[in-house]
């Protein structure tokens, strides 16, 4: 899964940071809720100035590596099949795509490479530690650590689920559900 990923552009060091410390102070219990739709703002404001991935794609003001990156990601995960984890319907809802059989590895390549270019962040679901992907309204993650994925060889599932806006969008704790949401996730 490694090959192809030398030209992904680093997220800018600002709204890596903030992300973080939003992070950390979710992983610590603080009452601040994670709003993606800000953090994509701030993210969205970064690169349309520049300062989020150094340089342009071309002299004439043409899309960064970035923005085209963000964007293909939004459009592969609008065109893929979503189909429901029924096992988990009462527990811990969530989506998932069979990458080959359902013909998604342009969308696994691209979501390995945002996270092997740091736009990762490492959550525990229980005893788990994993790489989660945050876009738009929900978090992507595998089963399985990018750098060990082998399309040759295996098939692979890509999960979904929609925000909590809250710790559990990074920590899950024994006594946590997962059918229960914030009515307004702008409180």
């Amino acid at each position: 899964m490694s090959q192809g990923l030398s030209n992904v552009v680093p997220m800018n060091k600002a709204v890596e940071k903030t992300a973080i410390e939003k992070t950390d102070r979710a992983k610590a219990g603080s009452a601040e809720t994670y709003d993606a739709e800000a953090y994509d703002a701030e993210a969205d404001k970064a690169v349309a100035s520049g300062s989020g991935t150094g340089s342009r794609a071309g002299s004439d003001g043409g899309a960064s590596a970035c923005e085209q990156r963000v964007g293909d990601i939004v459009a592969l995960i609008a065109r893929a099949p979503w189909r429901e984890a029924v096992t988990y319907r009462d527990s811990w809802p969530h989506e998932y795509v069979v990458v080959k059989k359902d013909g998604q590895e342009e969308l696994l390549k691209a979501f390995c490479a945002r996270v092997s270019a740091g736009e990762g962040v490492e959550c525990r679901f229980f005893n788990q530690k994993r790489e989660y992907l945050f876009v738009g309204a929900h978090k992507y993650w595998t089963m399985t650590d990018c750098a060990d994925i082998d399309l040759e060889v295996d098939d692979y599932v890509l999960n979904r689920a929609l925000l909590y806006r809250d710790r559990r969008d990074f920590v899950i704790k024994p006594g946590d559900v997962g059918t229960t949401r914030r009515q307004d996730s702008h409180a």
